[in-house]
């Protein structure tokens, strides 16, 4: 598995590219591809009450090549909780949104397994603490933050 090398900042909560000179620099760990499927936005499903209230679904632009009509996209779903209060239920659907998201990476060999935790350290963070093995045995953990707007 090889990906354009992502740097995640935990400061302020934001992924970049990274570079090796004048070009990208690649990546063989499982850290981008985990990053890649929890900070992708899934496109939200019909009828699901946008935080927002626009009208955009949003998703992944790759989505629109799939070839199967009821693969539900690539990505997570954890933007639709930007807006919401930092509760028990909201911890516990941010849960589901990352299990949903990195599911992929098991289908596809990446992963033997993973854990996912979240909470609430702070107003305004998310935390995300995710407990993988790689197909090749190897276990990774990873803290990451996700930006909450509010918790009013």
């Amino acid at each position: 598995m090889m990906d354009i090398a992502t740097r995640f900042d935990s400061e302020h909560l934001r992924g970049d590219v990274e570079f090796d000179g004048l070009a990208l620099a690649v990546d063989d760990t499982v850290l981008t591809a985990i990053l890649h499927c929890l900070f992708t936005d899934r496109r939200a499903p019909e009828g699901y009450p946008l935080p927002d209230g626009s009208e955009d679904r949003r998703g992944w632009w790759g989505d629109c090549l799939a070839l199967d009509p009821d693969d539900e996209g690539y990505g997570s779903l954890l933007w639709l909780l930007a807006r919401e209060k930092q509760t028990e239920a909201t911890r516990r659907r941010a849960e589901d949104f990352c299990r949903q998201a990195l599911q992929i990476l098991v289908d596809k060999g990446i992963l033997r397994r993973f854990e996912v935790q979240v909470s609430f350290p702070r107003d305004g963070r998310m935390e995300i603490l995710v407990d993988a093995e790689s197909a090749d045995g190897v276990r990774h953990r990873h803290a990451l933050g996700y930006p909450m707007e509010s918790n009013a």
